[in-house]
């Protein structure tokens, strides 16, 4: 990049810095951490020191939120005015002049030899180059679609995002109109670009920057990411390099709440800052009714404790216990052990996946498909939606409501609704094991999965058929329950068909996912995005931490490639690029889709790939409102008080996206229909 001569005198820089920082309160700590530029840099540039560079100096100006030659220039008649040139690498930049009126626009010179080439950051949102070239030809515009523009010509474009200059057929010379709107500023960038380090100095004004980035990620802000432009080494040399250099990324000794990870795609190498959610459900400070404890229930709530609270060190001979407990049958203790040996960094799959997936094969095989099972691998979910983020808690959360709120309602059969493959009735029955359930699932897959689950299980009678073409007595039913199906229909219909069947002061509860407020389809997209995001993230955040990560085996790419079109796509969120983000999704999707994804090889990353796979698919289905159709909490709370159903419990068992109690994730709503219906 070009820095200004030797003989240059910077007295104007030095001033117009120091005063600049100075009316924003800032320290030169605080403006490296902005920047991105090192605090020395900074420093000697304040005292009249240093070469700096032309993509130096516009960090500076877009971390102080003023424009170029607000650093450069001396204020004169008509504005701010500057001789002061900075060549290197064949490029050499003058600036002329800035306006004062409105619009603000600033004047260049820019002579660049044959084959030279100057890339740039983007500039603060609404910023427009108008380039007339006086002699050569210059290829110049956003890095994606520059234009050839050659002498007496003017090409006009957007400067709000990458672009380039390169001089392609002679020594090239050209006057550069930047033009400023009213109140233009850096804002809230959450794609940032910074120059390819290539000194001591680069590296510490980096770190800079990722600890700034790092701590307003850990305390709230969306989504980061860091691209790095004019990158000397090939790409995946540069994502080791930054691996190396910025040990945050290594770090064992503290648990950020967020995933750090760097990688690079066609545009070069990039470092991406994602929030984890967390949540309190109140596992341990609940206390349950005078009903017997089980030893299966005490345990679980032990777990869920322990994967609520993944920052919690655990003895040796927790450790030792919960691996007892993930290789053993249980369906309830299998998968919260596993999350919680997750989450200390052993990758252990619960010993019922291992058999429940043997099966997924046969269940594909010649059996008709319904809408549902056409855009959800049902056989496939029945094996690994075991390790789902917090699957088994909500299990736990049901069980806990209803010893708390159902001791009196005379339980004979319970109806639990949408029982699909059936792990959250097997669940439950571990759970609370006098209970005996009527299972209603209508899609034939998921019934043949139930079937095979339940088989020799007294507890458990499945019916295949529809909750709303269930015939049963009115008023007459003490409990119903519904697991991660109420968005697979019409939830308002299935609240209502609730209130007919249960008796009064009878309970309804249901355990499901729910996604983010919104108030349009394009929210709703954007909030499923983010919600089936989180559940993948989650879990590879903490994958990667495992010794196991080391061997992605056979399905590796489809992990660096999902990995990579999720967390991009949330950062294309906070920038404001909401189709973008949507048509990553779509496009991962359709990259990853082939016949060895469903299919099992045993290896715990292999199995976490086809969840991830599964997740996907939910998303997918969900742009489209087919099959998966989620509301938000508020909505379900109202749908439920339209059916005449009054709120009991609410818990958030595990958070997707939203800062409020109310936000994305996983959630167990306890509802009772009033005594006097």
């Amino acid at each position: 990049m070009a820095s200004n001569t030797d003989n240059t005198d910077n007295s104007d820089l030095a001033r117009n810095l120091r005063a600049a920082r100075e009316r924003r309160g800032l320290t030169l700590t605080g403006l490296a951490e902005r920047s991105g530029v090192a605090k020395s840099t900074l420093s000697g540039l304040e005292s009249a020191a240093g070469n700096p560079t032309v993509a130096t100096l516009w960090a500076i100006a877009n971390a102080l939120e003023v424009s170029f030659g607000e650093l450069l220039g001396t204020v004169g008649a008509t504005g701010f005015a500057s001789t002061t040139e900075f060549e290197a690498d064949g490029v050499t930049v003058r600036f002329i002049e800035q306006s004062e009126s409105a619009p603000r626009l600033e004047l260049y010179c820019v002579e660049l030899k044959l084959g030279s080439l100057q890339e740039s950051a983007p500039h603060p949102k609404g910023v427009r180059e108008r380039v007339t070239v006086l002699g050569g030809a210059l290829l110049v515009g956003p890095v994606q679609s520059p234009a050839l523009v050659r002498a007496g010509q003017t090409h006009e474009f957007a400067a709000d995002v990458p672009h380039v200059y390169r001089a392609v057929e002679a020594q090239t010379k050209a006057m550069v109109l930047i033009e400023y709107p009213s109140g233009h500023g850096l804002g809230d960038q959450a794609e940032i670009h910074v120059p390819w380090p290539t000194t001591d100095k680069g590296w510490d004004g980096l770190r800079s920057l990722v600890d700034r980035l790092l701590i307003e990620v850990s305390n709230g802000v969306g989504a980061r990411a860091i691209r790095f432009f004019a990158c000397g080494p090939a790409a995946q040399a540069a994502v080791s390099e930054l691996c190396t250099r910025l040990p945050v990324l290594r770090d064992p000794t503290f648990c950020w709440p967020l995933f750090c990870f760097a990688d690079a795609d066609q545009q070069g190498p990039f470092l991406v800052l994602l929030p984890l959610r967390f949540t309190a459900a109140d596992w341990a400070a609940e206390p349950v009714s005078s009903c017997s404890v089980t030893a299966t229930l005490r345990s679980a709530r032990t777990l869920s404790c322990q994967a609520q609270w993944p920052g919690l060190k655990l003895t040796m001979a927790q450790l030792t216990d919960a691996r007892a407990a993930a290789a053993g049958r249980s369906w309830i203790l299998g998968p919260l052990a596993a999350e919680v040996l997750l989450q200390r960094g052993a990758l252990v799959l619960p010993g019922r996946l291992e058999r429940v997936a043997k099966i997924v094969d046969q269940v594909h095989a010649g059996n008709e498909s319904t809408s549902f099972s056409e855009r959800i691998d049902v056989a496939g979910y029945d094996a690994f939606e075991l390790i789902h983020p917090a699957y088994a808690r909500q299990a736990v959360a049901v069980a806990e409501d209803i010893q708390r709120y159902a001791p009196d309602l005379g339980l004979n059969e319970v109806i639990d609704v949408g029982s699909g493959p059936g792990a959250p009735i097997l669940m439950l029955h571990e759970l609370l094991p006098d209970l005996h359930f009527v299972a209603l699932e209508p899609d034939p897959m998921a019934f043949i999965c139930l079937q095979r689950n339940i088989c020799g299980l007294e507890a458990v009678r499945a019916q295949q058929t529809g909750f709303l073409e269930f015939d049963s007595k009115d008023n007459a039913t003490p409990l119903i329950t519904s697991t991660g199906a109420s968005h697979h229909f019409n939830t308002a219909f299935m609240l209502q068909q609730a209130v007919r069947l249960l008796q009064p002061g009878g309970l309804l509860i249901v355990a499901d996912e729910f996604i983010p407020e919104f108030d349009s389809a394009q929210a709703r997209s954007l909030a499923l995005l983010q919600h089936h995001a989180a559940y993948i993230l989650w879990a590879m955040a903490w994958i990667e931490k495992c010794q196991e990560f080391t061997d992605l085996g056979r399905t590796g790419g489809a992990y660096f490639a999902l990995r990579q079109a999720l967390a991009l796509a949330l950062v294309d969120i906070e920038s404001g690029h909401a189709v973008a983000a949507i048509n990553r999704c779509r496009e991962i999707f359709a990259q990853i889709k082939h016949p060895g994804l469903g299919q099992f090889d045993g290896s715990q990353i292999d199995a976490y790939i086809n969840f991830f796979w599964l997740e996907l698919q939910a998303m997918v289905a969900g742009f489209d409102y087919e099959v998966e159709r989620k509301t938000h909490p508020r909505r379900f709370v109202e749908l439920a008080a339209l059916a005449g159903l009054e709120l009991v419990r609410k818990r958030r068992i595990f958070a997707t996206s939203g800062s409020d109690e109310w936000g994305g994730g996983t959630y167990v709503f306890t509802l009772r229909k009033p005594m006097f219906r």
